[in-house]
């Protein structure tokens, strides 16, 4: 029999390893194990995303237009933790070094609630209307510009 998940309270889950090494057939029935999959197809048929923060796990999601449960251990993940909180899209960011349940359980509360969907909708839609690249080149040809003409 598989060990319960307090948190995931048996909501349906899908779960993708990477290179955690996790031993995943320990998992409860309404885990989903899930290999690679782009996020710009799986994450907006989600209801919401537990991830580690990483700068495109945490675009993908706000793109797809759901909430977010961060779950930052190095690097930028905290500051992409924090920047989803700022907009709220994500409750504050829950330890990777002392996971339990309890907190996990109060970020997915918070992402399931409505108004941190709403804000998650907005962002998305927002964002899906952008050309980042485009808005990228025009401001580095522009600068290139900009400091060849006061040379």
């Amino acid at each position: 029999m598989s060990p319960a998940c307090p948190a995931a309270a048996g909501r349906r889950a899908l779960f993708y390893p990477g290179w955690s090494s996790v031993d995943a057939s320990e998992f409860p029935t309404n885990f989903f194990i899930v290999g690679d999959t782009p996020h710009s197809w799986l994450f907006p048929r989600t209801s919401l995303v537990i991830h580690h923060g990483g700068a495109g796990t945490t675009h993908s999601a706000a793109r797809a237009g759901v909430p977010s449960v961060v779950v930052p251990f190095a690097a930028d993940q905290f500051f992409w933790a924090d920047r989803l909180r700022r907009v709220g899209v994500a409750a504050g960011p829950v330890s990777g070094k002392d996971l339990r349940a309890a907190t996990l359980a109060r970020g997915i509360q918070f992402a399931e609630s409505a108004e941190a969907r709403f804000r998650a909708s907005e962002l998305g839609a927002k964002m899906s209307t952008e050309n980042g690249l485009a808005a990228a080149i025009s401001v580095i040809e522009g600068q290139n510009v900009e400091r060849k003409s006061t040379a």
